[in-house]
């Protein structure tokens, strides 16, 4: 019984890890609680016409609600706001 539930948690755990989002990621969008789907912040170029703030690591975010706390989430937090 010990080792079947050790077992699971361990699955579950890999599929947590598995399904975790980095910064720079495939595909190159995550779904906005409105179901669209925003790209994540990316270096250089703002990956979306009208990005909504930059982060302090220099990439741009295109965040649908730019003073939510996950914008720029995995990239030092908001540097500066844009709208």
């Amino acid at each position: 019984m010990f080792l079947r539930a050790t077992f699971v948690a361990a699955a579950i755990f890999t599929a947590a890890i598995g399904s975790a989002s980095p910064a720079h990621s495939d595909p190159p969008c995550y779904k906005a609680a409105s179901g669209d789907c925003v790209p994540y912040p990316q270096p250089g170029t703002p990956p979306c016409p009208n990005p909504t703030a930059i982060c302090r690591d220099g990439d741009y975010s295109c965040s649908e609600h730019p003073y939510s706390g996950g914008t720029c989430h995995g990239h030092g937090g908001v540097q500066t706001h844009l709208t």
